[in-house]
């Protein structure tokens, strides 16, 4: 049951920030990683790139935003 709870975990934090914030889904992931993973290690970071790899497999996002993302270190 921890996979699960994880990925909802993701996937909740990217709506509220897209849906609810308006803000675009590029945007939205360099802020979960920024905030989520660097900053202080709240979301799982192996299901975060598993999603990310999803967006852009789906054509949601561009293959440079999700390098642009995986070059976030600081």
């Amino acid at each position: 049951s921890f996979f699960p709870c994880k990925v909802i975990e993701i996937v909740d934090i990217f709506d509220a920030l897209t849906c609810k914030k308006n803000m675009p889904a590029a945007e939205a992931l360099k802020l979960m990683k920024k905030e989520f993973i660097i900053k202080s290690l709240k979301i799982d970071p192996i299901i975060y790139k598993i999603f990310l790899e999803y967006r852009v497999n789906c054509g949601l996002i561009e293959e440079k935003e999700m390098t642009a993302i995986d070059s976030i270190i600081f």
